[in-house]
């Protein structure tokens, strides 16, 4: 069994964490979700002679409709938005902070790995995809992969401001060719979570992991971001989901 945690597991939601997160941290003060879990997890792993893995990576980003927290959509509707208003690619954030993503076919990578290894058993593995992300200084490459020209950070609150420009998200799936979908249908509940990820307001803290154990354990797949939304913003765009 792999049991999926994240940042929660270092009290990242609660305070500044310390960096990088390493597995052999205690738990942080304060309830959380992921101890109830992981207990059952352990205690019926043992009643039960199975094992299990738990892997935990931050800002997991793939191809999909509709998730609560996944950055892919929302940036890809945050540029056409911005394009058919005839306004350039902004980020929408702030601070100065620095921090990881995780590629979804990297973390599908990780739990294959887990399962087939021996060593896996019963450990606790920080999973991303190798760099940082500085959301300032990638933002530039985003609007390469997404072709739109990029302006200067224009502070926004996605989870109020987007949902207004709906009917012009509507026009783009019209004039595109796009498929049917509503702008609630293909970002869903991510905007609040891009809220958060680009630090809207300036209260974001850094959130980084350490990879060292996973690596010294056997599994060395990385890749770079920058790579990983372009790749992901083409899928998107052969799935006519983007323009």
């Amino acid at each position: 069994l792999t049991l999926l945690q994240g940042t929660k597991a270092y009290g990242a939601h609660l305070r500044p964490m310390s960096l990088p997160g390493k597995e052999w941290q205690p738990r942080p003060d304060g309830a959380n979700f992921y101890w109830n879990q992981e207990d059952l997890v352990r205690e019926r792993a043992a009643a039960g002679g199975w094992t299990f893995s738990i892997l935990r990576p931050q800002i997991v980003c793939g191809v999909a409709q509709g998730s609560p927290m996944n950055t892919v959509a929302a940036i890809g509707v945050l540029a056409a938005v911005q394009q058919a208003q005839g306004l350039p690619f902004a980020f929408p954030g702030g601070g100065d902070f620095v921090t990881e993503a995780t590629d979804a076919d990297l973390l599908a990578e990780a739990v294959l790995w887990a399962g087939r290894h021996e060593v896996a058993a019963g450990e606790t593995y920080n999973v991303t995809n190798g760099d940082v992300i500085h959301w300032p200084s990638l933002w530039p490459e985003l609007g390469r992969s997404l072709g739109v020209d990029v302006g200067d950070p224009q502070p926004l609150r996605l989870a109020e401001e987007m949902p207004k420009h709906a009917a012009i998200w509507n026009e783009v799936v019209r004039t595109r060719n796009l498929r049917a979908h509503s702008m609630q249908d293909l970002v869903g509940a991510s905007w609040q979570f891009a809220d958060a990820v680009f630090g809207y307001g300036g209260g974001a803290r850094s959130t980084l992991l350490s990879t060292i154990k996973i690596r010294e354990h056997g599994f060395h797949a990385c890749v770079d971001s920058a790579t990983m939304f372009a790749r992901q913003f083409d899928a998107m765009r052969a799935l006519r989901w983007l323009p």
